[in-house]
């Protein structure tokens, strides 16, 4: 529906409403159309009058619903909204229309109709060519290429199951390589700590005293040292029955007091690799422990 008869209906009405007896001007006022529904309310009304002067003329009894609706069966007329056909159910032929905008965007205009009433044989009938905003240019195919739910795509193929597996064995050949690189970064790291031996105490780093130390060199552990005053240089001893000197010099490495004593070796020390491991392994313990052990 979209003809200029349908649009010059839809303006009477305006007009009709602001004439007596009804007297409605505000439709027409605001330059407004009639309702897009009063055509077929036309029709329909028409339709009715069809049947009811039919009825009256024959002297049939226009309250009998039952007979004024099979009278409707079968009626043909022209209206307003185009061909009016009612079937033998007491259904109207419907007419389609197929709306398409336009090239600017501005307004839809009629591109295709379906004239199911018409009698000739063609009933569809193409009015302007459809410009389908698709990336082919084509209709859209009714259903979605692999169906609404998935069900019409193919199995998973056999080669496609090869790079699915190769994928796989990829992904975890680089993992183990990860993994591998990783355990060998760490134990180049752990060896190259060994040759550095950072347990070593440069003597450079070490703040010497002139004071010395006096007491049992059985005593000296880090509970006495920590005893020892570093200006007078004394230690206390009772366990030995009184003072014995020991000859050590008395200095500070890293805010902690420390005894130093001189050994003279006639041979070189030579450090086995265990020896390195439990040397690097006491300086990371915890210096709690330590004066614990």
């Amino acid at each position: 529906m979209g003809s200029e008869e349908v649009e010059q209906f839809r303006n009477n009405v305006s007009i009709k409403m602001s004439e007596p007896p009804w007297n409605y001007n505000a439709t027409l006022a605001s330059d407004k159309k009639g309702s897009e529904y009063s055509p077929f309310l036309h029709d329909v009304v028409y339709l009715y009058m069809l049947i009811l002067n039919e009825t009256v003329t024959e002297g049939s009894d226009h309250r009998n619903g039952t007979l004024v609706f099979n009278k409707a069966k079968g009626k043909t007329f022209r209206g307003i909204t185009g061909n009016v056909q009612v079937d033998s159910n007491g259904d109207r032929e419907p007419d389609y229309w197929i709306w398409d905008m336009t090239d600017s965007g501005s307004r839809f205009e009629v591109v295709l109709e379906a004239q199911m009433t018409s009698s000739e044989t063609q009933k569809i009938r193409v009015v302007k060519t459809i410009q389908w905003r698709t990336e082919d240019g084509q209709p859209p195919t009714d259903s979605p290429k692999c169906g609404f739910f998935g069900e019409l795509c193919p199995t998973v193929t056999r080669g496609s199951l090869t790079y699915i597996i190769a994928g796989v064995v990829v992904v975890l050949v680089a993992v183990v390589g990860l993994g591998v690189g990783l355990f060998m970064y760490r134990r180049a790291r752990y060896e190259r700590q060994l040759e550095l031996q950072l347990w070593k105490v440069e003597y450079e780093d070490i703040k010497v005293t002139k004071s010395r130390a006096f007491g049992s060199i059985s005593q000296l552990s880090l509970n006495t040292i920590a005893s020892i005053n570093v200006s007078s240089g004394r230690l206390s001893d009772n366990s030995a029955g009184g003072d014995q000197q020991v000859f050590c010099k008395i200095g500070m490495y890293k805010h902690t007091v420390v005894t130093i004593r001189s050994l003279s070796h006639k041979k070189a020390t030579s450090l086995e690799r265990q020896d390195l491991k439990d040397l690097k392994a006491v300086r990371t313990l915890p210096k709690n422990l330590i004066a614990k052990v």
